[in-house]
């Protein structure tokens, strides 16, 4: 099982560059009993309001705890609320595992 969830609020990069934010997205992969999975390889798709842009991103190997982070590019969005959505997938042996999937706002 996949759980994935991105770190709270999501804006825009402009906003913070002075700051250098970063903004991460999160998973934890679990076996169907429950237990952490190690070194499962996650895939991404990050897909912009209105699918203006869909980028692949990796997260590093999962680690005992069967969790991994990874920074999520944020593009620019315009003067209103965006819904962007991140889709993941977890891989093990070459086995493909759960999807899962997160919807989140962008604010301007």
């Amino acid at each position: 099982m996949v759980r994935l969830w991105v770190d709270y609020p999501v804006v825009q990069i402009s906003v913070f560059t002075s700051q250098k934010y970063k903004q991460y997205a999160n998973a934890l992969v679990t076996d169907s009993q429950g237990r952490p999975v190690a070194n499962a390889t996650i895939f991404a798709l990050y897909i912009t309001a209105h699918e203006k842009n869909k980028i692949k991103i990796e997260f590093p190997p999962t680690d005992s705890n069967g969790q991994s982070r990874t920074v999520i590019p944020l593009v620019p969005v315009g003067n209103s609320l965006e819904t962007h959505s991140l889709i993941v997938n977890a891989v093990l042996d070459n086995n493909s595992g759960n999807e899962a999937k997160v919807m989140f706002d962008v604010l301007p």
